[in-house]
């Protein structure tokens, strides 16, 4: 039996991610937004995987939480990553 290098799988993972059928399921139409508002608090997901909502999760005092030793970050002129 001959493996496949991790480059021959990462290339048909690749394939299979942006195949689709001859049948035109699938489209890259740009005007239809795919786009679902949430509301805070609201549970989102199924089966075993669901989630609160929390929209302001992210947004933490910079001080008390700096990003240290990250990797392949970059920081803005303005100081956001």
């Amino acid at each position: 039996m001959k493996l496949m290098s991790f480059a021959g799988i990462l290339s048909l993972s690749a394939m299979a991610a942006f195949a689709h059928g001859p049948d035109g399921d699938h489209t890259h139409d740009k005007t239809e937004s795919k786009v679902e508002v949430v509301d805070q608090g609201e549970i989102i997901g199924h089966n075993g995987f669901k989630y609160r909502v929390q929209k302001d999760w992210g947004k933490l005092d910079k001080a008390k939480y700096p990003i240290k030793n990250c990797h392949a970050m970059v920081q803005l002129k303005d100081g956001n990553f």
